[in-house]
């Protein structure tokens, strides 16, 4: 039977490998308001590397993928100051002002530094599995 030489780190087709831990420089390629399962406003922003991104094992990864973040906007948690927050976290690390009518627009193509992590949750068919997350934006001193 012929044998072949393969890439062992590989990723399988259809998924991008985890990023490891850290503090990450991104742009926002994407920003619309889109509705959530729980029938909330969110939105939803798509995010790729700037620079290089290694592995959780420390080495440099070829293609890194985007991520994905989803930011609710419940009018009720808005007034308490709840998830409104970490829009508003998004929206000063890109620079922009904060006020109460923020246009969507605004946000794409802008670079924002942000606390990327992995972790763990489980998928709709009941699987466990891990993904990265924006933990926090960081605001530019």
């Amino acid at each position: 039977m012929p044998r072949i030489q393969v890439n062992a780190d590989v990723q399988a087709a259809g998924g991008f490998p985890l990023w490891a831990d850290g503090v990450y420089t991104l742009r926002v390629t994407e920003a619309e308001q889109t509705t959530a399962s729980t029938g909330k406003a969110q939105l939803r922003v798509r995010l790729e590397p700037v620079g290089e991104v290694n592995d959780e094992n420390g080495r440099p990864l070829a293609t890194a993928g985007t991520l994905l973040d989803f930011v609710t906007i419940d009018p009720i948690q808005t007034k308490l100051g709840g998830t409104v927050s970490f829009l508003r976290g998004l929206w000063e690390a890109a620079g922009l002002p904060w006020g109460s009518d923020i246009d969507t627009d605004d946000i794409v193509g802008k670079e924002v530094q942000a606390k990327v992590a992995v972790e763990k949750f489980t998928k709709k068919d009941g699987t466990e599995t891990e993904r990265n997350r924006v933990k926090r934006y960081i605001k530019p001193i």
